[in-house]
């Protein structure tokens, strides 16, 4: 199954985490937390998710493209960390939360060699 970023699934997400709780700030979650919850819902439609983290940022890829729910944003065909990204696309209903300073701080080349270092990737497979 493909996802695009406008997709239902990012409604109802935006419901569990914000909308539900009364949440009307929509306060953005660590990387590390968003990158979790958006790998178990894709577990539940996709397989070959995947966790990938470095010692400042975390993301979702599902084996073509990284998901950055922290910044409300999607990389087709593009795996985290390499170097050569690709324009983002965004997903409309948590891109609020992007700011060039946030960005840069992940995808600027040189913090992209830096985090290059030490890289985990984490399988989530939904046990049938």
């Amino acid at each position: 199954m493909i996802v695009q970023p406008d997709d239902k699934l990012f409604d109802q997400l935006y419901w569990y985490l914000y909308t539900s709780r009364g949440d009307t700030k929509a306060q953005n979650f660590s990387c590390f937390i968003s990158s979790a919850i958006l790998a178990y819902y894709f577990s539940t439609i996709k397989k070959n998710i995947y966790i990938i983290e470095s010692l400042n940022h975390s993301v979702v890829y599902d084996g073509q493209s990284t998901w950055d729910l922290h910044l409300g944003i999607v990389f087709k065909d593009y795996k985290y960390p390499s170097i050569e990204i690709p324009d983002y696309i965004k997903i409309p209903k948590f891109y609020y939360s992007f700011s060039p300073k946030c960005y840069d701080s992940f995808y600027h080349k040189d913090n992209l060699l830096r985090d290059r270092r030490l890289v985990t990737a984490k399988a989530i497979v939904a046990i049938q």
